[in-house]
């Protein structure tokens, strides 16, 4: 497969902006600026190797998504606390083409996750002010979003956090919630595979 081919692929967010936009309308969440210590329950994905300590009740939504006849499954799962201030969010999906995507030099992987993670919070969310930082997170690249968004005429702010272990690829997002908050729910997913 050409590797412009595999850029489009990893451009569409995980595959699946198509679906998850749908899944995620009417949230009511609100910005607030104070940090409030969350209590978590650990979710724990055996299809795609992790666990993370996710604040409130999860829900998860399953689901196949087929763009340019590459087939991926994605588990979308979300929660909100603090009666509905609070977001959080993780997309876990397969990944076809993980060889192709390795052998891609460190500054193509970069760009590649940039323009994913941005395509999937403007899409979703409608974020502005997009505002990215490369990282590593698990011995892996990867890049994280501080963005702007609005819900029901009310200004949030947002975060994101995009990597590829394994096969999977991995897009965490929180809206409304501090940064604080959000990196201890980012910082809590551990990868299980080999």
């Amino acid at each position: 497969m050409p590797a412009k081919k595999i850029d489009n692929y990893l451009l569409r967010p995980l595959a699946i902006v198509d679906i998850i936009a749908l899944i995620i309308t009417g949230w009511a969440i609100y910005d607030h600026n104070k940090t409030t210590v969350l209590k978590t329950s650990l979710y724990t994905s055996s299809t795609y190797d992790f666990t993370i300590a996710y604040p409130g009740t999860p829900k998860t939504v399953h689901t196949t998504k087929t763009v340019d006849n590459i087939s991926a499954q994605t588990t979308y799962v979300s929660s909100s606390v603090d009666n509905g201030a609070e977001h959080f969010e993780i997309y876990a999906s397969n990944l076809p083409q993980i060889t192709q995507y390795n052998a891609l030099p460190a500054k193509q992987k970069t760009a590649a996750l940039n323009t994913g993670i941005d395509s999937a919070i403007t899409v979703l969310l409608s974020a502005t002010d997009i505002k990215n930082t490369p990282i590593s997170f698990l011995n892996t690249q990867g890049v994280e979003a501080d963005f702007k968004t609005s819900v029901k005429n009310r200004n949030i702010n947002g975060f994101g956090r995009s990597f590829v272990i394994g096969h999977s690829e991995y897009l965490l997002i929180s809206t409304g919630a501090s940064k604080a908050n959000f990196l201890d729910f980012a910082n809590s997913f551990k990868y299980t595979g080999k």
